[in-house]
């Protein structure tokens, strides 16, 4: 029995902040592991027998693929908003330096009110 408060113990923080991350998320995204984590948080507050333990187990290996799904959806959704931010800003780059280059030709031309 020693186990198995040593693992509620270490199991109950790591699901908390699992829990509160990925309910932040939520709002913005549906992801399936936020029901999986708490579904899971639940089992290991009612855990009273060694089934108890074997369904969290069970539960535990659901809820970590789940998660590692929810982190690929996550990086690329990341990488799409950072595809579109460097995009944005080489736009914005190039028309900076037309605008530079726009402004030497500029300063290259003799004024017409010059004599």
């Amino acid at each position: 029995m020693q186990k198995h408060t040593h693992l509620s113990l270490l199991t109950l923080p790591v699901i908390s902040f699992l829990s509160l991350f990925l309910a932040g998320c939520q709002s913005l995204l549906s992801f399936d592991s936020v029901d999986s984590v708490e579904q899971l948080s639940s089992q290991i507050k009612s855990v009273d027998s060694i089934e108890d333990v074997k369904a969290v187990a069970e539960q535990a290996k659901i809820t970590h693929k789940l998660i590692r799904s929810d982190i690929k959806a996550i990086k690329a959704l990341y990488e799409n908003l950072d595809q579109e931010v460097n995009q944005r800003w080489r736009l914005k780059q190039q028309r900076s330096a037309r605008q530079k280059n726009l402004c030497k030709i500029r300063e290259r031309l003799p004024s017409k009110n010059r004599s």
